[in-house]
């Protein structure tokens, strides 16, 4: 899900309809520009992806367990 043009906090997420994917318990959801969701609680175990590098950089890529809110 990209967020990019999505202005930020909770209209976002609706307008994304996350409320939909995240509704079902199989799914895997991978959401870019994640910061525009301010506020937005996720009842499911969440991770951070850090990708820093481009072009002819080496790629340097973190992934985070975030904690339960």
């Amino acid at each position: 899900v990209d967020l990019w043009r999505l202005k930020k906090g909770r209209h976002a997420a609706e307008a994304a309809g996350l409320d939909d994917l995240l509704g079902d318990g199989r799914a895997v959801v991978l959401i870019e520009w994640a910061d525009r969701l301010d506020d937005v609680r996720f009842g499911t175990r969440t991770f951070k992806v850090t990708i820093k590098g481009d072009g002819d950089d080496v790629r340097r890529i973190a992934i985070e367990a975030m904690p339960r809110r």
